[in-house]
């Protein structure tokens, strides 16, 4: 019965949301470029395939659009997404922006309600939306145009699924968080490893598995059908992608130390790896999800400041369940360091973003101080 009223719950709270986007993608629909901006990873990796797919090109092919451009991200997300091709590059970067804009305020949401089983008081709601919306890599998320955001929520929904046993839905919101595989390099194995090493339930795997890889077929579809040389574009794409300098401990180590780095870089990673899958095993998927992408910022061999994103679920949680003024106080201290840093460490001309390497390590110390300052309120 419990069950049933939460449902119906959370089915009021989407519902209200939805009317929210509609409303609010409508004001914007006409609003110029001039005053939000079109994003440029969203023009290049989705718009521009989408419009491409009802062309009859091939959606990877954007050189038909845009001159020195390539897409990246995988298919399934324009799979979902292609009825932004009928659109504007205007209206439909417009509307993506308003669509990550209201995802961030239901993960917010979500989260309260999950720890603190009640409605946010508005003051601490509105605090925490504001430190979100102010937090540097999701500003340059905003700008930029980027999925993150679709990846976390699709992450964080489906492991719910997983644990209901709602293994259709998991294996749906799992394929679309493939759209960046190396942001799943340590939920999606942490999970598996959770079913197979600590539940023994490996038929529930292999069906995850299997239904994962028929949904990331099935979002490709569109993609079939509009031209299907946008497999050949797709890998040729990704094989002229510029090999930047990335705030990555993997981007560093290999530069550096070469052959060494990335042996020194796959021994953190298998450790990052095993403590996530400890934390499944002591916390539980709903919590140990949290943490896993988290800790994802640090082993990721593949990030951007941007990505650091992944860090926000984790720290929304842990401010939620602070419980005394020293560790509320600990990690909005930690927050404001990593802020300034950040503007002082791009503010230089050419200033690069491997510069933000240190960045989830700060922040991770800075919730870990906070989340132990709480537990020891709390045993008092």
């Amino acid at each position: 019965m419990e069950y049933k009223l939460l449902m119906i719950y959370w089915k009021k709270i989407i519902i209200s949301f939805l009317l929210l986007f509609l409303v609010v993608a409508l004001f914007i629909w006409f609003v110029p470029s001039k005053i939000l901006p079109i994003s440029w990873d969203f023009r290049n990796n989705l718009w521009a395939p989408a419009y491409l797919l009802w062309h009859g090109e091939s959606a990877y092919d954007i050189n038909l659009l845009f001159e020195n451009s390539n897409a990246i991200w995988f298919p399934q997300i324009i799979g979902v997404f292609f009825p932004l091709g009928l659109l504007s590059q205007n209206q439909a970067s417009n509307i993506w922006l308003i669509l990550n804009t209201i995802l961030l305020i239901i993960l917010i949401w979500f989260l309260f309600v999950r720890v603190m089983q009640k409605k946010p008081k508005p003051l601490f709601l509105g605090f925490l939306v504001l430190t979100v919306f102010l937090f540097p890599p999701t500003v340059r998320l905003l700008i930029l145009g980027q999925v993150d955001v679709i990846v976390v929520i699709s992450l964080i929904a489906g492991t719910y699924a997983i644990e209901r046993r709602r293994l259709a839905l998991g294996g749906f919101l799992f394929a679309l968080a493939l759209v960046k595989p190396q942001l799943c390099i340590i939920v999606l194995p942490s999970l598996i490893g959770y079913l197979l090493f600590i539940k023994r339930e490996w038929q529930v795997v292999l069906k995850l598995l299997s239904i994962s890889c028929l949904f990331g077929f099935v979002l490709t579809v569109p993609l079939w059908l509009s031209n299907s040389n946008w497999v050949s574009n797709f890998l040729i794409n990704i094989q002229r992608n510029p090999q930047w300098s990335q705030p990555s401990i993997f981007s560093h180590m290999s530069y550096k130390l070469g052959s060494l780095g990335i042996v020194l870089w796959f021994f953190l990673f298998a450790a990052t790896l095993i403590l996530s899958i400890q934390l499944w095993s002591k916390y539980g998927p709903t919590q140990a999800v949290l943490w896993s992408l988290a800790l994802t910022t640090i082993a990721s061999p593949y990030v951007w400041s941007w990505d650091f994103v992944l860090l926000l679920p984790l720290f929304i949680d842990t401010a939620i369940r602070s419980a005394n003024m020293l560790a509320r106080a600990s990690l909005f201290i930690t927050y404001v360091i990593c802020f300034v840093l950040s503007v002082i460490s791009l503010k230089p001309p050419g200033s690069s973003d491997s510069v933000l390497w240190w960045f989830p390590f700060l922040m991770m110390i800075g919730i870990v101080i906070s989340s132990q300052l709480s537990k020891k309120y709390n045993r008092q």
